[in-house]
């Protein structure tokens, strides 16, 4: 009786974790299919970079933690972007959460001012990609690592998501990384025009 319990209890687990990932697998795809559509709407204001970055690294600062990861932001643009706030926060939750995944001791969250845009970077510590997947990284299901993101509980639209929001934003999305060195994600927001 014991192990058939114990039997029990094991198979139940393993439909508990299917059962989640489907639903975060739909979600994603809603929202992927919403932000690629043009149906989400965004609720564009004028927003602080150091804001947007503050509050990227505050909602990851405990799970850093304790993967003894450290969050560090970095804001050098003083202009606000024209930004959904949620949605921002969606993209840089998907970036941190892969630099998470897939990153070393450190992560850093920054901005840098240009004329027209702001450029936001998320940077990692970790094994880095190579070139030839640089390319790919946000289409909709492209995995660097088949084996890897299926364990870690991933979608693989987290990348897909944050591109379409980005550029319904008007900005622009891109990844720079070098096998051993780590990895930077970078996207550029419009510049809040001052009235």
């Amino acid at each position: 009786m014991c192990r058939d319990s114990n039997h029990a209890r094991e198979f139940l687990e393993i439909i508990r974790k299917s059962a989640a990932r489907m639903s975060r697998l739909t979600e994603d795809l809603l929202t992927l299919a919403r932000v690629e559509s043009g149906e989400q709407p965004f609720d564009i204001q004028p927003v602080a970079p150091g804001e947007l970055l503050e509050e990227a690294a505050q909602s990851f600062r405990d799970i850093a933690r304790n993967q003894r990861v450290e969050i560090v932001v970095e804001n050098s643009a003083p202009n606000p972007v024209k930004a959904d706030r949620e949605a921002i926060h969606q993209v840089f939750s998907n970036l941190i959460d892969n630099a998470l995944k897939y990153g070393g001791g450190e992560i850093v969250l920054g901005s840098l001012p240009g004329k027209h845009n702001v450029e936001f970077y998320v940077r990692d510590s970790g094994p880095g990609i190579g070139s030839e997947h640089l390319q790919r990284l946000f289409e909709r299901f492209y995995r660097v690592d088949k084996a890897r993101s299926r364990e870690s509980g991933g979608t693989g639209l987290g990348l897909a998501i944050a591109k379409h929001i980005v550029l319904a934003h008007g900005g622009t999305i891109r990844a720079e990384s070098e096998l051993n060195h780590g990895s930077t994600f970078l996207f550029t927001l419009p510049v809040a025009q001052s009235s």
